[in-house]
């Protein structure tokens, strides 16, 4: 059904006698999906930093090249903004129905200036700049405002139906019809017109110089020129604009821009007179235009939102009623052929893209490919394996040829007779005689591509899929090098001085002449890409298409231009063909048309300012510097930027480096650039941006990193010093513990020597001659009276003691059971010496563990010996001895007790006197305590008490000995 309906449609078409359809500008339609905030636009402006400001019914908002920003007051009355505009100073100016007047000062956020609502009466008014003032223009008045304080400087009582800025002169139209012009704050009458109830829409312009005004009356737009001596002189151009009502005028360049309630109508001056050159959007309400730094023009809609127009020189031709896509395009002298994938084959004036005729293949064949016969005004149609026709232009007949020319990857045609079949796996020529007969030869059994004769040299290039081979006049064979290399080329072109040209994905462009490659086009030389899909040759300049548009390359000067996705053309094109005034580029629904000898068909290679938007420092904002000079912890920066251009992200690239770290230049198109751990030392970051293959101009930022303090130059020698003499106080240190160690151990020698000379003097004491003596007479006496077993018990007893003694002599410390059983045989004898007067008791605590329990050797008997000695043996009396060992109350210390019944301490010192007797047993055993005292942390402790301070009789020896397991 939709198929017999586009029938019937170009049917209608072909019964009128042709059919047209409507070509504009490429026009990108933006709306909320591409991030447009509104829909009903009011005005649009470019501010001096390329950054586009938009007013609508939501509010006011800023557009980077890359996403919407809105701008508000907290305390703002109503979201709906108007009358846009910036001052000589780059302040943003806007106001609502409210009576605010809201600025944003360059670089500053939006803030109310002012609020007129008391005033204005909920009257819009308009605002304009004179001078340094604001003008505020409404119904119920004329206010001149001082922008930097506020205050009224002129007022007047005029209502105003409309006021505007022309040329930087402001004019008002009264409601009483008078036309005032503003000049040093005074009003100046310039005419009175018609009263209020006939003039609608008024808009001031210039025209040839001269103020004019336009109105509708009487449902029809009128223009007049203001003459001399208060006269209007209707104008009589601009007839296009019929009823139209004006939103703006817009001067351009050579041209008058009409935003009109129907489009846009665009007017260029030339021989005197103003001529429409392009009437756009005709179905939209345009509210106003502005052109950006990049060439792009802007356009808002009351509720349509924005359209953009990236290059107005491009036009575009929507085929969406084509059965099927575009497969190919061809032109003859008068004519442009369009071929689909379903069979049809459509023909258009070349002069009025008017659609005369339409043919379809049997079956709705694929179209492969068409090719143009000048020499026979035919047009070969090749198919994807269904056959191949012959259509004759003048009689709009079908001609089937079999499969003559099925599959074509290229045809050229050498005079009526001949031409090269390129096909995918042979290259054939024909040759077809008067005769019926179809003479053909195989050139070559490989798979082609491309083929370009010299008709008049007869030579040929076919390029195949491994090589580039030259046939002469003979076909004779050569293979092209480059390189010494094979040349592998998709696509061949021959310019008007005989070059050759293929395109080669590694090289690009290769020139060739005599058999060999004499010139190169590459990226280097501005080629946008070198995968080339189509290449046609143009006198002395070639076509190029790529995936990033259309290039024309001057092969004699070098220049290069170019129509890309910037300008509105698709990156798949399927076909591109040359005509002598315009380029046709065909994508699948659409033709591309643009005037080739025309320079404004190609726009300005410019690359966008960039431009910083925030340095961070360890991911804190900071404002932006030149120059950083930080610390060395603050060592995490990053560097934000934006170029304010039509999606930025998608054309515009950034070079960077950080010089001192590494020369190399990277690519990237996202900011910001983030170095996590600075080194210390001094960089500076470079970055330019990159747009077509042209470069910015580079910004850069100086980085100071400072060295932690322990890399500075004095740490290091401090340190270095500190070291040395830590070294040197170390080994002198080392030195000098030896040295103690030394003198220690030497001391440990000799008070072990003296410890040892000690224990062999106290057994020198314990076994002096007159004990000696004594154990030996009384064992004679034992003898002699036949008392053998005493004797025999005597003496076993006596020898022991001997034994012990000298064992215990070369010990240190002895267990306190060792000590006791040296202690009881001593007694033992000393009993029998005394014949039975020596009472005498050993007493051991049960806490005591006497196996585990350490004391000196030969240390309890010197003062067990000294109580017998010089105690007891003066006594009288029965004597008596007790020996006791307990523990403390910590249990950290064994105490023990030797309490005699003798004549006490101060009686035993008065006989050593008369006696001079020397106590050295007693003198040895003090100065052992000294020398154990000395090495042990806790120390022992020695008591001696006379008991005659108690009222007893004797002496009390309390000796506190820290203990020292058996371990």
């Amino acid at each position: 059904m939709r198929y017999l309906l586009k029938r019937i449609v170009l049917f209608l078409f072909f019964v009128q006698g042709n059919c047209s359809f409507a070509q504009e500008p490429v026009t990108l339609h933006l709306t909320e999906k591409d991030g447009v905030p509104c829909l009903e636009c009011y005005t649009i402006i470019k501010d001096g930093s390329n950054l586009i400001w938009l007013a609508g019914n939501t509010g006011l908002f800023s557009y980077n090249g890359e996403a919407f920003t809105e701008h508000s007051i907290p305390d703002q009355k109503g979201r709906s903004v108007f009358n846009l505009s910036e001052d000589q100073q780059g302040t943003i100016w806007c106001n609502n129905l409210h009576g605010q007047i809201l600025r944003a000062p360059k670089g500053e956020q939006l803030s109310l200036f002012i609020d007129l609502n008391s005033q204005l009466k909920g009257n819009l008014a308009q605002l304009h700049h004179v001078d340094k003032n604001l003008v505020v223009s409404s119904s119920q008045g004329l206010l001149v405002l001082d922008k930097s304080t506020g205050k009224t400087i002129f007022k007047y009582s005029l209502e105003v139906i409309h006021s505007q800025v022309v040329e930087g002169e402001l004019y008002f139209i009264a409601r009483t019809g008078e036309v005032y012009q503003l000049a040093d704050n005074e009003l100046v009458l310039l005419h009175k017109t018609k009263s209020e109830k006939s003039i609608r829409y008024p808009y001031f312009l210039k025209i040839h110089g001269e103020l004019a005004i336009s109105s509708i009356e009487n449902q029809q737009l009128q223009i007049q020129i203001f003459g001399q001596r208060d006269q209007l002189h209707k104008f009589s151009g601009f007839t296009e604009l019929g009823k139209v009502r004006i939103a703006q005028v817009t001067y351009l360049e050579n041209e008058i821009w009409f935003a009109t309630d129907h489009g846009v109508l665009i007017y260029t001056y030339q021989n005197g007179d103003y001529h429409l050159k392009n009437h756009i959007l005709e179905e939209f309400f345009v509210t106003s235009v502005a052109k950006d730094n990049d060439s792009n023009y802007w356009l808002t809609t009351l509720r349509n939102g924005v359209f953009l127009v990236p290059n107005i020189a491009l036009a575009k031709l929507s085929l969406e009623w084509l059965d099927g896509s575009i497969s190919s395009v061809v032109n003859t002298n008068d004519q442009l052929i369009l071929s689909t994938t379903k069979g049809e084959i459509v023909l258009m004036d070349l002069n009025t893209m008017k659609v005369v005729g339409s043919i379809r293949l049997p079956g709705k064949s694929v179209i492969n490919k068409i090719f143009f016969n000048p020499f026979t005004n035919r047009v070969i149609v090749s198919t994807n394996g269904d056959g191949s026709y012959s259509l004759d232009l003048a009689t709009k007949r079908l001609i089937p040829q079999n499969r003559k020319y099925d599959v074509s990857k290229d045809l050229v045609f050498l005079n009526e007779r001949e031409s090269i079949y390129l096909t995918y796996n042979k290259s054939v020529l024909y040759n077809n005689a008067k005769s019926k007969e179809i003479d053909s030869i195989v050139i070559m059994q490989k798979r082609p591509y491309a083929a370009v004769t010299d008709t008049l040299t007869k030579e040929t290039y076919i390029a195949y899929i491994d090589e580039l081979v030259h046939y002469d006049g003979l076909w004779n064979p050569t293979s092209i090098y480059y390189r010494d290399q094979p040349i592998y080329v998709s696509n061949l072109a021959r310019t008007a001085d005989g070059t050759v040209w293929g395109s080669n994905p590694k090289h690009g462009l290769l020139g060739i002449k005599n058999k060999k490659v004499i010139k190169t086009f590459n990226i280097k030389d501005g080629l946008l890409g070198t995968n080339i899909q189509n290449l046609e040759s143009d006198g002395y300049k070639l076509w190029i298409n790529t995936q990033h548009g259309i290039q024309v390359v001057d092969t004699q000067t070098g220049d290069i231009k170019s129509i890309t996705g910037r300008d509105g053309m698709p990156n798949s094109l399927v076909d591109v063909e040359i005509t002598k005034d315009r380029v046709f580029a065909a994508s699948q629904k659409d033709l591309f048309i643009f005037d080739k000898n025309v320079h404004t068909s190609f726009k300005q290679a410019r690359v966008p300012d960039m431009y910083f938007t925030q340095i961070k420092i360890n991911n804190r904002d900071t404002t932006v510097q030149s120059t950083y000079r930080l610390p060395h912890h603050l060592n995490a920066i990053s560097f934000g930027f934006h170029t304010n251009t039509f999606r930025s992200p998608e054309f515009v690239l950034y070079e960077y480096q950080l010089q001192g770290l590494d020369t190399t230049w990277l690519t990237t198109n996202t900011s910001p650039v983030t170095y996590e751990s600075l080194p210390p030392g001094n960089f500076t970051f470079n970055i330019r941006p990159v747009s077509s293959r042209l470069k910015g101009e580079t910004l850069s930022v100086d980085v100071s990193m400072a060295r932690p303090f322990w890399s500075t130059w004095w740490f290091l020698a401090i340190s270095f010093l500190v070291i040395v003499i830590s070294v040197g106080l170390y080994f002198k240190h080392k030195i000098r513990t030896k040295e103690e160690e030394k003198q220690k151990e030497l001391a440990s020698l000799i008070k072990d020597k003296r410890l040892t000379n000690l224990k062999l003097e106290n057994l020198r004491s314990q076994m002096n001659p007159h004990f000696m003596f004594n154990a030996l007479n009384s064992i004679q006496l034992y003898i002699i009276n036949n008392e053998k077993d005493l004797a025999r018990t005597y003496l076993v007893k006596f020898s022991r003691l001997i034994r012990i003694y000298l064992e215990h002599g070369q010990k240190n410390e002895v267990t306190l059971a060792e000590e006791l059983e040296a202690l009881k045989l001593y007694l033992q004898l000393e009993k029998i010496r005394f014949e039975e007067k020596l009472d005498y008791s050993i007493k051991v605590a049960p806490e005591v563990d006497v196996n585990g329990t350490k004391i000196p050797s030969i240390f309890i008997q010197p003062y067990v010996e000294n109580a017998i000695k010089h105690g007891l043996r003066r006594a009288a009396e029965q004597n008596k001895l007790s020996i006791t060992f307990d523990l403390n109350d910590a249990h950290t210390d064994l105490v023990c007790t030797i309490k005699d019944n003798g004549i006490g301490i101060r009686a035993s010192e008065e006989q050593k006197k008369s006696r001079e007797h020397k106590p050295f047993a007693n003198r040895a055993n003090m100065e052992r305590v000294e020398l154990y005292n000395l090495k042990r942390s806790k120390k022992i402790q020695l008591e001696v008490m006379d008991l005659k301070v108690l009222g007893q009789q004797g002496t009390l020896v309390i000796i506190n000995i820290p203990l020292q397991k058996n371990g």
